[in-house]
């Protein structure tokens, strides 16, 4: 009895998540529940990362937004419902590309017309982005701040983005 315990024992498996989870859960360990979804992630739908702000578009993109980035507050960065969806976001006004349809939309809470955001903000924006980045395959070349990549006319997220500082943040190892 003792030897045919030993053999059950040693043939027991441990429950194994599935791979998309397994790469979610490692690289956004810092998240928590703001990176969770109610669908599985579909990481091949997403193919470009847009950035926009609050002040420059108005509150109303922050509730057309996958993540929310606050500029103050214990938790800075929320997923919205579309993000735990996993449904496209109406975003992006673009006759060249359907961005839509395969990117993720981050609103940055703040008018940065004038002054950037924190130092805090930025760094959880290029944290949230990063980890977007790697869980969903998506290279650098293709995150976008909303103007004046993707639109003409006002610049979102603002003229005093830091947007070299947070491009060589986006290239950290």
């Amino acid at each position: 009895m003792t030897v045919g315990a030993i053999a059950l024992r040693a043939m027991e498996t441990k429950p194994v998540a599935p791979a998309y989870m397994t790469d979610l859960m490692a690289e956004t360990a810092g998240f928590g529940a703001e990176f969770e979804t109610d669908v599985p992630l579909n990481a091949r739908m997403w193919r470009h990362v847009v950035i926009h702000s609050t002040g420059a578009e108005g509150a109303d993109i922050a509730r057309r937004a996958h993540f929310v980035v606050d500029a103050d507050g214990a938790q800075l960065v929320r997923a919205t419902d579309l993000w735990r969806a996993q449904r496209p976001a109406n975003h992006v006004s673009s006759a060249a590309h359907n961005y839509n349809a395969d990117s993720i939309a981050i609103a940055l809470q703040g008018d940065f017309s004038r002054q950037g955001p924190s130092k805090r903000q930025l760094r959880e924006l290029a944290r949230l982005v990063r980890s977007l980045q790697h869980t969903c395959n998506i290279d650098t070349s293709r995150v976008y701040l909303y103007r004046p990549d993707l639109s003409s006319g006002q610049r979102s997220p603002g003229k005093a983005f830091p947007t070299r500082q947070f491009t060589n943040m986006l290239n950290k190892p």
